[in-house]
């Protein structure tokens, strides 16, 4: 993979309805986990909204009472993806008493992973992508 030509991992903060009903959400609830949110810019005709907004906006929304089993593991695997596609890491705190080299290591793996998680998602979500407008254009051979 040209790396000139790969999206910068760090730059995707921002995601489109489209791209949620691609990572498994349903029309409704790409709607609905964005109807509140303010859009942070466009992608051709298509909103941008912030990604940390839409997580928020996901967890709100399985809190509810009456939501159904399939749906609320549906948004949890989007969520999941989301946090992937975010790439937080949380460090680790060694004590003082840890050998600095296997800190050192431990750090560089955690980072590591957290790359590897960012860009797995953000295939995810170029995939996602693909697979909603092939299915939006009913080429469903």
């Amino acid at each position: 993979m040209n790396p000139s030509n790969h999206k910068d991992i760090a730059a995707i903060k921002a995601i489109t309805r489209k791209q949620l009903r691609g990572l498994g959400a349903s029309n409704y609830h790409a709607v609905k986990v964005t109807e509140f949110l303010d859009p942070i810019g466009r992608q051709g005709h298509a909103y941008l909204y912030a990604i940390k907004e839409v997580i928020i906006s996901i967890r709100s929304y399985r809190e509810r009472p009456r939501l159904k089993p399939g749906t609320y593991t549906r948004l949890e695997t989007v969520l999941d993806t989301l946090i992937d596609l975010l790439g937080n890491v949380l460090h680790a705190p060694f004590s003082s008493t840890a050998d600095a080299l296997t800190s050192q290591l431990s750090q560089q793996l955690i980072q590591a992973m957290a790359k590897t998680d960012a860009s797995l998602a953000s295939l995810k979500l170029d995939a996602a992508e693909i697979d909603s407008e092939y299915v939006l254009s009913g080429d469903q051979s």
